[in-house]
């Protein structure tokens, strides 16, 4: 199952072993030689004077005040956690995320064997299976075939990638706003897929 823990365990590992900070490694291995030219790692708003151009903010519905508002000021755990990497703070487009989806079919990142297992169920002490793989879960459409989904979300930001395997479709779903109609979206996305799919 997913854990955050464990995946900000697996960042220090990966700065451990190649002596480079989480956000230079994933810069260097997968950003750089993707072209990702808007994704980066980046968590560290509150103390960094650094200004992108363009950054969507995350904002969440107040009930007290009958409004979107920064998530900064309803949720202290934004500055809390704030600096934790491993289990989220690679800020990307959708358009960037489509790039590393599609190379995601070649090996210039992994090698097709090693992404069938992060596509495979994973087998529990017990014998059983379990629909999740490394880092997605795992599913089918009786019209779409198989594919894997995964959803993220800190206050203020909701986001969703499916990737639907037999067809080299792809959904994604970004938002900065509590993720109000994130599902709706997915939804009517995923039906026009059936709609039009051959």
């Amino acid at each position: 199952m997913y854990s955050n823990t464990a995946y900000a365990l697996l960042a220090s590992v990966i700065e451990r072993i190649s002596k480079k900070s989480y956000a230079e490694f994933l810069a260097g291995n997968i950003f750089k030689p993707l072209q990702l030219k808007r994704t980066r790692v980046f968590n560290t708003r509150r103390s960094s004077t650094e200004v992108i151009p363009n950054y969507a903010f995350g904002y969440v519905y107040s009930d007290r005040l009958k409004k979107l508002v920064l998530s900064d000021s309803l949720f202290h755990v934004v500055y809390t956690l704030d600096g934790i990497v491993g289990d989220g703070t690679v800020n990307s487009t959708t358009g960037d995320l489509f790039l590393w989806d599609q190379a995601l079919y070649t090996e210039k990142l992994v090698k097709k064997n090693t992404l069938a297992e992060a596509f495979r169920p994973a087998r529990l002490n017990d014998g059983s299976f379990h629909d999740y793989g490394f880092g997605w879960a795992i599913d089918k459409d009786a019209v779409l075939g198989k594919f894997v989904h995964h959803s993220g979300g800190w206050p203020g930001y909701a986001t969703y990638i499916r990737r639907y395997l037999d067809r080299n479709d792809c959904i994604i779903v970004l938002t900065n706003n509590g993720g109000r109609g994130r599902d709706t979206a997915i939804r009517e996305i995923g039906r026009r897929l059936k709609k039009y799919a051959h």
